[in-house]
């Protein structure tokens, strides 16, 4: 008989939405939680590098056209090398002004010579310091930031195993890196009906053939022998699907890349477990090295039950 587990943290609640999306994440909304400018920090170091690369560019084209309005409204005048020529020229040059300042540079070409344009320009090379400082801190957040890169097969299979069945899903570290004593939890989720009425979640162990490894060089098959103590005993796939059934997995281990413990995370539904299939090789040799063929993980092929 399969072992129930304490709930882990997901819920006990009644509803068959997955709990984990495809990405890794946890398919849950916060209401009331903090927002970007509460966690500034969090958010920015945790967004997409597109997102971030574009909110720094928008906010330094933004400072250098807040800075190019005030040099303008202060008058262009007041500048050594600019030569009155229309308002957008005298803005462009007001703009160019601004960016030197901002970033220190400092060509010499164009110079405020007014006690105001100066003590503007002091400003905002102040604010030019501590812009790229905070931008510096966040880059080097973002690149030492520890996070694993597994890549996990898209199915799970149930596969023919000794002398019965099993399920098994495949995963690989996506670096160069080596990542070492690493350890997979792996659980089954379920709705099940309760004092007559009453929908309520349970979750399953799902013990492994191997549930930890020394060293991660090439791709990892999880076998879950499908037994007594299974869950996924004399259960079939369109019962785990009305059930909103799902499987967890969890992986911790340690990356040499960042010297750290790292934790990934996945999920399968019902509809992306495979009856009667196989998983095809990812790794063979080839000039006296193996290659690992991470476009293969999830390859397979159905079997004649």
């Amino acid at each position: 008989m399969a072992k129930q587990v304490h709930d882990p943290g997901t819920g006990s609640f009644g509803s068959n939405e997955r709990m984990m999306n495809r990405d890794g994440s946890f398919n849950v909304k916060r209401i009331g939680a903090l927002g970007p400018f509460q966690d500034m920090y969090h958010y920015l170091v945790n967004i997409p590098w597109p997102k971030f690369l574009i909110i720094v560019f928008i906010t330094y084209t933004l400072l250098n056209t807040l800075f190019a309005t005030i040099y303008l409204a202060c008058g262009v005048e007041n500048f050594n090398g600019i030569k009155p020529n229309g308002t957008f020229s005298d803005f462009l040059n007001c703009f160019f002004f601004s960016a030197q300042s901002l970033t220190t540079v400092g060509y010499g070409n164009i110079s405020p010579n007014s006690h105001l344009t100066q003590l503007v320009a002091s400003f905002e090379a102040l604010m030019g310091v501590m812009s790229f400082a905070l931008i510096t801190g966040l880059f080097y957040g973002r690149f030492s930031k520890p996070k694993a890169r597994i890549a996990y097969s898209n199915v799970a299979l149930i596969s023919p195993f000794k002398d019965g069945k099993a399920i098994m899903v495949r995963l690989a570290n996506k670096r160069n890196s080596v990542v070492v004593n690493a350890e997979v939890n792996v659980l089954f989720s379920k709705m099940i009906t309760r004092n007559g009425n009453e929908r309520v979640r349970n979750y399953y162990e799902m013990p492994l053939q191997f549930n930890d490894i020394e060293v991660l060089p090439l791709s990892w098959t999880l076998v879950h022998p499908i037994d007594d103590k299974s869950p996924f005993k004399d259960v079939t796939l369109d019962q785990i699907k009305n059930d909103g059934g799902e499987i967890f997995v969890q992986l911790k281990a340690f990356d040499e890349t960042f010297n750290s413990t790292v934790i990934s995370h996945y999920s399968y539904t019902a509809d992306e477990i495979v009856e009667n299939a196989s998983f095809e090789k990812t790794f063979y040799p080839e000039h006296g090295q193996y290659v690992l063929d991470l476009n293969a993980l999830s390859n397979y092929r159905k079997i004649t039950p």
